[in-house]
C-alpha cells in the first residue's frame, strides 16, 4: 500500500491519501507546517531562471496554491494516457519517467534529480502523454496546478516565453542524448550521459549525483556490470568520484573533451 502525503496550501488542514481513499486530518500529524512549505516552495520560484523576474504577487499566490509531496515507496505520478495536472519541483530523491512497449520492455529517461521544476508542457497542452512519471522510495516534490501556472501566465505573459524557453532546452538536450547513443560508444557514451544530466540543472554547476547505479544504469541503457566499468575507467581517468549510492564530476571540462574525442 502507498501512503502520498499532501500539504495543501494555505489551508489548515492536511490531505492523506492512502490508495484512493482520503480524509482530512490535524496538521501536526504531518511533517511540515503550511508556513515552512509556502517559504520552501516560494524559494524554489525565485530560484528558478524559468520563473525569473516573476512579480512578487505572482510568486505568492502559486507558493499558496504549491503543496508537498512525500512518498515512503516508488509511486506511479501519471500513468500512459494520463493527463499532466501539476508542474513538480524535485526537493529530494527523483522521479523518472518510463514507457513500456507492448511486450513488456520498458525504456527510460534520465531521473531528475532536486533543483529543477518539470512538466512545463502541463501549462502549455492538455494532451494526455504517453509515457509513466515515477517517483522514487524517499522522494519529496512540490506540486503546483496548472491551471494556477496558466492563470499567471495569462496575466504575466512573459512566463509564457520562459516556459517555452526552458522547454526548448530541454528539447535540444533530448536531440544531444539521441546523438550520443549513436554516435558514441563505452565509457565516452557513459561520460556523455553523465555530462548531460549535470547539464540539466539550470546553473550548470550540479556534479554531484545520489542515484543508485542499478537506476543509473537502467536510464543509460547498459548493464549494471558495464556501468560500472565505465565509471572506474572515468574514475581512473581523473574525471569522478565514485562513493556509495553516488558519483560525484570533479573534472567537468576535460570529461566534456574527451566525450569529444
Amino acid at each position: 500500500m502507498t501512503l502520498l502525503m499532501h500539504i495543501y496550501l494555505p489551508l489548515t488542514v492536511a490531505h492523506v491519501t492512502i490508495g484512493k481513499n482520503s480524509w482530512e486530518c490535524d496538521m501536526k500529524d504531518t511533517n511540515a507546517k503550511p508556513s515552512e512549505a509556502f517559504n520552501l516552495a516560494k524559494s524554489a520560484l525565485e530560484n528558478a531562471k524559468v520563473f525569473n523576474g516573476l512579480p512578487l504577487q505572482y510568486v505568492d499566490e502559486l507558493a499558496g496554491y504549491s503543496r508537498i509531496e512525500t512518498f515512503d515507496q516508488k509511486t506511479c505520478l501519471l500513468n500512459h494516457n494520463e493527463t499532466w495536472g501539476h508542474l513538480y519541483f524535485v526537493a529530494e530523491g527523483y522521479i523518472i519517467a518510463r514507457q513500456r512497449s507492448a511486450s513488456g520492455d520498458v525504456s527510460q529517461m534520465f531521473p531528475v534529480m532536486p533543483g529543477r521544476w518539470i512538466s512545463f508542457g502541463s501549462v502549455m497542452t492538455k494532451r494526455a502523454v504517453d509515457y509513466e512519471l515515477w517517483a522514487a522510495a524517499g522522494s519529496t516534490l512540490f506540486a503546483i496546478p496548472s491551471e494556477k501556472v496558466r492563470d499567471v501566465a495569462k496575466a504575466w505573459p512573459q512566463l509564457y516565453i520562459q516556459i517555452i524557453e526552458d522547454i526548448n532546452t530541454l528539447f535540444i538536450m533530448a536531440h544531444h542524448y539521441i546523438w550520443n547513443n549513436m554516435l558514441l560508444k563505452g565509457e565516452r557514451k557513459t561520460a556523455s550521459h553523465l555530462i548531460l544530466l549535470a547539464n540539466m540543472y539550470e546553473h550548470h554547476d550540479r556534479e554531484e549525483f545520489s542515484i543508485s547505479q542499478e537506476q543509473m544504469s537502467r536510464s543509460f541503457g547498459i548493464s549494471r556490470q558495464t556501468l560500472s566499468r565505465h565509471l572506474q575507467r572515468l574514475k581512473k581517468l581523473g574525471f569522478l568520484e565514485i562513493y556509495y549510492g553516488k558519483v560525484s564530476i570533479i573534472d567537468k571540462p576535460n570529461m566534456t573533451e574527451f566525450c569529444s574525442v
